[in-house]
């Protein structure tokens, strides 16, 4: 009995693997994307809060009903850059988990690659001793 894998069972495992492989670079790529969109999202509601607290600082005259929907903007705004900082934290785990499934992934191909030029050369082998 052989204890290495027929060159065709290497070749369907790495197709396998390397479907895969594709599926995490996927991934990967839409958790970066999703992470790299958190900062302007951020940004632009940082720079709306300073804007909104400078007019207030400025001592700017505004009706009652302007400083409600104020109030409700900055709630509103803390809310939101919480779950922007959560959206961060889970893009930033997800793109951990694809970076390591992706290397994972690269290492067993790397030997399912060694275990198929060792098959081959056994299958040479093989034929030529007969």
């Amino acid at each position: 009995m052989s204890k290495t894998l027929s060159p065709r069972l290497c070749t369907r495992l790495d197709r396998l693997a390397a479907a895969a492989e594709a599926e995490w670079q996927d991934v990967l790529r839409r958790q970066q994307t999703a992470l790299e969109s958190c900062t302007p999202q951020q940004q632009l509601l940082t720079a709306y809060r300073a804007r909104l607290g400078g007019s207030w600082r400025a001592g700017t005259v505004i009706s009652a009903g302007e400083a409600q929907r104020a109030a409700l903007f900055s709630t509103a705004s803390q809310d939101a850059s919480r779950q922007i900082a959560a959206a961060a934290a889970r893009a930033t785990t997800q793109i951990e988990s694809a970076r390591e499934a992706l290397a994972a992934l690269r290492a067993q191909r790397r030997m399912l690659a060694e275990a198929l030029r060792a098959a081959r050369r056994q299958s040479l082998n093989t034929h030529e001793n007969r």
